[in-house]
């Protein structure tokens, strides 16, 4: 997905394994992967309730919650509820996990 801003944490793009240069020549426009993401979750979820888990969700939604809000408007609605379903369900799926 192409960079949307200069500000960035090298340390953090080094642990992500992304090669930035790279990204900024042939990365797409991020409402393409968004709209991509979108049909590949209604397809696998087959018309039932999708659930994101995630660790750490904190980071993951944030990056998902963004982005569709911002690049994918048909998902505007119904994104700060889903955030709570996502992370009550995290948090019941991990404390077994994570004990």
């Amino acid at each position: 997905m192409l960079p949307i801003s200069e500000a960035y944490v090298p340390e953090a793009l080094a642990v992500s394994g992304l090669d930035r240069d790279r990204l900024l020549r042939e990365g797409a426009e991020p409402a393409v992967p968004m709209a991509e993401f979108r049909a590949w979750v209604r397809e696998v979820s087959a018309g039932a309730q999708p659930v994101m888990c995630a660790y750490p969700a904190s980071f993951d939604w944030t990056f998902l919650y963004w982005y569709l809000l911002t690049s994918s408007p048909p998902w505007r609605e119904g994104i700060p509820s889903l955030a709570g379903r996502v992370f009550c369900f995290v948090d019941r799926c991990l404390s077994g996990v994570l004990r």
